[in-house]
């Protein structure tokens, strides 16, 4: 009787079966266009005050043109939200976010050799330190909100985040 031969490690390997989350990639580039016409900026909350008032981070039912500002962890936490009808609810902040992903889990992926590419898939992508940041590619572009400038698109190898990427998860 032949037994089909398995590798001590496959039971692990199964329980780390990467996922994907059910984000719509073309709401997701219509909703940083959408905040962009609003004139939403880039702006990390000081104070409560400033949480109640909109600027920093938004609720999941504020409407864009209600958003002041918003930091870079409130922009991805609240655009996924969006882009998934809210199906995909991550908490606040970067450091929680990485965290979020790499528990989901999302596969880990290498900046410099995916985020050029033009294959239709989304990528989240941190940088650690004090203060942190947190940002999306698809099809060689960020998707971000970043200095002073609220949510925005540019080129996915700008020189400080392709510097500083310290961890990339394949998104869709």
């Amino acid at each position: 009787m032949n037994f089909p031969l398995q590798s001590p490690h496959a039971e692990h390997a199964a329980a780390l079966a990467y996922k994907t989350l059910p984000v719509d990639t073309q709401q997701l580039v219509v909703l940083v266009q959408a905040m962009r016409s609003a004139g939403v900026k880039y702006r990390i909350a000081k104070n409560d005050k400033e949480l109640a008032a909109g600027i920093g981070k938004a609720n999941f039912s504020t409407p864009i043109p209600h958003i002041k500002a918003i930091d870079c962890s409130g922009f991805a936490r609240y655009a996924l939200f969006k882009a998934s009808s809210g199906r995909v609810v991550m908490p606040d902040g970067s450091c929680h976010q990485n965290e979020w992903c790499r528990h989901q889990p999302l596969a880990p992926v290498n900046y410099q050799k995916t985020a050029g590419l033009m294959d239709g898939h989304l990528r989240i992508t941190f940088f650690q330190g004090h203060p942190g940041h947190v940002w999306m590619t698809l099809n060689g572009k960020t998707i971000e909100s970043h200095g002073h400038l609220g949510p925005d698109q540019r080129d996915w190898h700008t020189p400080t985040l392709f510097a500083r990427a310290s961890v990339c998860y394949q998104v869709t």
